[in-house]
């Protein structure tokens, strides 16, 4: 994906991100500091750490044919350093990523010996939330080469990008049981959409089909795609 987009409409895509958490939509956006990117590293568990290791040596070359300079650390946040300690990821050590870093590349978090949904609510969904990832961003991109179910298609054909709202609906958690472990138990889970929710990933959609266009990478065009059923 680095190598796909030019540096000027990856430099315009991280400043559209980095109105998450300002008060305003009109709000100018953020900047990062100068000098090389700062990336650090969660390598996770399981297959991550392998998949992890892969994804490095891939930035490493792309990094060498388009300019990019960054910076690495390595980050203990995971499942087994919640097995050796119980502490998953701080409210300070989160600070310290909103502080020091740029952005960080993932690998698959989750293991069998810990209960189900702790490390992923206490990694995926805390940084989610307390970094305001709001934007959910998909490239789908058929690289030459690469056969696909699609009969006669190239890439040509298949070249697009999925945005999705990252913090709002189902995601807030909102909702609870009633009368739990009776007859009469009742589970609810509320589906939560603001203004300022909807509005500022529709802006973004916008900008960023925009601005591919203009570095020549897309047509500029946008589909709005809703799940709906009968009654709405």
């Amino acid at each position: 994906m680095l190598r796909a987009i030019p540096r000027t409409l990856r430099r315009a895509t991280r400043a559209a991100h980095g109105v998450a958490g300002d008060a305003s939509l009109s709000a100018p956006p953020k900047t990062r500091n100068s000098g090389p990117m700062r990336l650090g590293i969660f390598r996770g568990d399981g297959t991550g750490p392998e998949v992890t290791e892969e994804a490095l040596k891939v930035l490493s070359a792309v990094a060498k044919i388009d300019g990019i300079e960054y910076t690495t650390a390595e980050l203990p946040f995971g499942s087994q350093r919640y097995l050796d300690t119980g502490v998953i990821i701080t409210p300070d050590e989160i600070e310290d990523l909103r502080a020091n870093y740029d952005c960080v590349l993932m690998g698959a978090i989750g293991d069998p010996r810990c209960p189900p949904g702790v490390i992923e609510k206490g990694i995926l969904l805390s940084l989610r939330f307390q970094l305001d990832q709001y934007i959910n961003l998909r490239p789908v991109h058929l690289f030459p080469g690469v056969s696909t179910p699609l009969k006669g298609k190239g890439p040509e054909h298949i070249s697009f990008d999925i945005v999705r709202e990252n913090t709002e609906d189902l995601y807030c958690g909102n909702g609870g049981i009633l009368r739990k472990g009776t007859p009469h138990e009742v589970a609810t889970q509320e589906m939560v959409a603001t203004r300022y929710g909807v509005e500022r990933v529709v802006r973004f959609a916008y900008d960023f089909a925009r601005q591919k266009k203009e570095a020549g990478l897309g047509r500029g065009h946008l589909t709005h795609v809703n799940k709906t059923n009968v009654l709405t």
